[in-house]
């Protein structure tokens, strides 16, 4: 009967710990963790201690009902029967004033295990407090750092604003200077052509000009053989104009010399005058002709002398058009180079144009991703101040929490010293050795 007691009394006491247990969870889930807790340890510990007190004060009534005088209290004792509200301890009762008395040292040792699990809580809710402030300033420098972040991604956008102007200017440059170098291509095309034709009319020249030299030469030496046959004509003339001199002399001293011999003489002098005649007309005739051969040699020097010049204009002619030649060569070779160069550039311009285009596509890609990541670390900003939040509610809910462990683990403290006092207490009842009590 004793032992049912104290076994209902123990499943009573499991079940109020579990009853609290449970409204504890329900607490947690409802109000927080620091109340759930609060609410099971003061609705299972106070339990808890009540029933132990109860059971503690049920062994002393028994030590004292077994440690009465009598043969009354005897009796009763052997009968196992209340006695004037007293109970009689038999063996049985013995060895459950026993059992008591090892569950009593056992709650002691448990009360010792569970102080030092709460002082180890304690411990562990100051390590976890330091974790969660820790967690704190990582947080608050997470914070820091998607300010910065976001202001950095606010000077890439306005940078990249910036040099997408600076993209689209160099792009309408670049158009610019590309219609430009096409129409200097062109330019330069039609130049190389005109001096190609130039080129192949100056070599035309030239040969025009070698042409007329050598008419000129041929021509100078027809006129230096001119003047050498004048000069022979005038050495003839003079001769001619010497013999009639002298024929003229010779009829001169004919008729002088028929006039002496009268009429004898008088045909003579006949055949003398017309030989005076003929000589004075062939002098007069070498006269003229010698005149004449005169101004032929001048004519003649003055055709050599236009014909040297001309000979030497169509040589300066040559030479410049030579020089010319070289220039317009010059000019041509320049040109295909600047043609070659303006091809060149005209690539290197399309190539550069194709890149703004890319550094265009790219500039828009970043902007629109520097965008998304402004709008990312923006709700990455407010989840870390709620975050921050959160865990500055965990940390004051972990703080409570601290406090409910510590004021729980004066309770056990207390509890265990209590235990100790039971202990000792129930460890001074004497028990009846089992041959003085009755096992009927």
């Amino acid at each position: 009967m004793k032992k049912s007691v104290l076994v209902l009394r123990n499943v009573v006491a499991v079940f109020v710990i579990l009853f609290s247990s449970l409204l504890g969870g329900v607490a947690v889930g409802l109000i927080g963790l620091p109340v759930g807790l609060a609410v099971a340890f003061l609705i299972s510990v106070p339990g808890a201690l009540v029933f132990l007190l109860m059971d503690f004060f049920q062994l002393r009534r028994w030590q004292a009902a077994g440690q009465k005088d009598g043969s009354g209290a005897r009796s009763g004792a052997r009968q196992g029967n209340f006695v004037d509200d007293q109970i009689v301890l038999t063996e049985q009762g013995s060895k459950d004033l026993s059992e008591s008395l090892g569950i009593a040292g056992y709650l002691r040792d448990q009360g010792v295990k569970q102080r030092e699990a709460l002082f180890k809580t304690t411990s562990g809710f100051e390590q976890m407090s330091l974790a969660i402030t820790q967690i704190a300033n990582d947080t608050e420098e997470q914070l820091r750092a998607a300010a910065n972040s976001a202001e950095a991604i606010i000077e890439i956008i306005a940078s990249g604003k910036v040099l997408h102007d600076q993209l689209e200017d160099q792009h309408g440059v670049i158009e610019n200077t590309s219609s430009a170098i096409e129409e200097l291509f062109q330019t330069i095309q039609s130049i190389t052509t005109n001096a190609e034709k130039s080129q192949e009319r100056m070599q035309e020249l030239r040969g025009v000009a070698a042409m007329g030299r050598k008419t000129i030469g041929e021509l100078n030496r027809a006129v230096q053989y001119a003047s050498q046959q004048s000069q022979s004509l005038e050495e003839a003339n003079v001769l001619i104009d010497d013999i009639a001199a002298r024929t003229h002399l010779l009829a001169m001293n004919a008729a002088i010399e028929a006039a002496k011999a009268g009429t004898y003489g008088a045909g003579f002098g006949v055949v003398a005058g017309e030989i005076r005649n003929l000589a004075a007309g062939a002098a007069a005739g070498a006269a003229r002709s010698q005149e004449q051969l005169r101004n032929l040699d001048q004519t003649i020097a003055r055709m050599v002398d236009e014909f040297q010049s001309m000979d030497s204009l169509f040589s300066n002619l040559e030479t410049q058009i030579d020089t010319v030649n070289e220039v317009n060569l010059g000019t041509m070779t320049a040109l295909q180079e600047q043609r070659a160069g303006s091809n060149h550039i005209l690539e290197a311009a399309q190539t550069l144009k194709q890149t703004v285009e890319t550094l265009t596509e790219q500039e828009a890609v970043i902007n629109d991703a520097a965008e998304r990541t402004g709008e990312v670390i923006t709700d990455l900003h407010a989840l870390s101040d709620t975050n921050n939040a959160k865990v500055q509610q965990l940390k004051n809910d972990a703080g409570g929490v601290q406090e409910i462990v510590e004021v729980s683990a004066g309770w056990a403290l207390s509890i265990e010293q209590g235990l100790s006092v039971m202990h000792a207490a129930m460890s001074r009842m004497d028990i009846l050795p089992p041959e003085e009590m009755d096992t009927r």
